[in-house]
């Protein structure tokens, strides 16, 4: 093999696994941020189960 189609392997090599590392930090952002919207989400609705008085207050009944 040639000097030059070993450096053209090396750059393409080197440019997918650029390319995975991103997917996978996209990836990775998405789950960690879904996680913590759910994880947000879940306790705004807890508290607001939790406290009746606001969540009867919410609806006139206060």
């Amino acid at each position: 093999m040639s000097h030059f189609m070993q450096a053209e392997l090396n750059s393409t090599i080197q440019k997918r696994r650029e390319r995975r590392d991103a997917i996978l930090a996209g990836i990775a952002f998405f789950l960690v941020t879904a996680f913590l919207t759910l994880a947000d989400l879940d306790a705004m609705l807890a508290a607001l189960f939790r406290d009746t008085h606001f969540n009867l207050s919410c609806f006139g009944h206060g």
